[in-house]
């Protein structure tokens, strides 16, 4: 497609599964995935935010990063009731190499999150569903 100046832009996004080690810290179990993610630097959703500093807005890292990723682990999600504890703590912008952390709490039914660029934290909080997730596959299954 075409952005509003006439530029072309790109709607893909490519997500894949990421195995990652446990550390020690419980964090490599069933219930923790990780995802990577290049976010392209013609990015449709870059579109009008904002000029002369294009940054991927927060509604648009939980619409395209998060939720797509946690639908690839579960499929089908139960409805989403609630997010807590949001914060964009740093921009992600074009051509930016991002991972998506995901874990499962309080029975499923809630999901910390967080998107990182390397060592740096951008964006952390709390997806709540009115159901519990299923145990999230260990990496390389199914």
């Amino acid at each position: 497609g075409y952005g509003r100046r006439g530029q072309r832009v790109t709607r893909a996004l490519a997500i894949a599964r990421r195995p990652h080690d446990d550390g020690g810290g419980g964090d490599g179990g069933v219930d923790t995935a990780r995802f990577a993610a290049t976010v392209p630097a013609d990015y449709l959703l870059f579109e009008g935010h904002f000029t002369g500093y294009r940054v991927l807005a927060g509604g648009a890292q939980l619409h395209e990063l998060v939720l797509p990723c946690l639908r690839r682990l579960c499929g089908e999600l139960p409805a989403l009731t609630g997010l807590d504890g949001v914060k964009f703590l740093a921009r992600i912008g074009p051509g930016d190499a991002v991972d998506v952390v995901l874990r499962r709490a309080d029975g499923g039914s809630r999901v910390p999150f967080e998107i990182r660029r390397g060592d740096t934290r951008c964006t952390a909080g709390r997806a709540t569903f009115a159901a519990p997730l299923p145990p999230f596959p260990p990496h390389g299954a199914g």
